[in-house]
């Protein structure tokens, strides 16, 4: 969330509430009824890595040219396994 958006005021919640601002979004994509953390890890990196790959000045226009490619990946703490998702 942009800087004096966020629905939980850093004066109230200190600075997780900008950690969960960037997550709601996210989690409200996933159907209500079966929403499970592993959807919610799973979705998070995917709008992450996306609001990544539109970033400017460098970001954006090296996806454009075709320089990096910036992928969602979890990792699994307890394997140490990475998962492109």
């Amino acid at each position: 969330s942009r800087a004096g958006t966020s629905s939980y005021p850093p004066e109230t919640y200190g600075a997780i509430g900008a950690v969960v601002d960037a997550i709601v979004p996210a989690v409200r994509g996933i159907p209500a009824g079966p929403r499970q953390l592993s959807q919610g890890i799973t979705a998070n990196a995917q709008v992450q890595a996306r609001e990544l790959r539109s970033r400017d000045p460098i970001i954006a226009p090296a996806v454009r040219r075709g320089d990096i490619r910036v992928v969602a990946a979890v990792y699994d703490i307890a394997t140490g396994a990475v998962k492109v998702v």
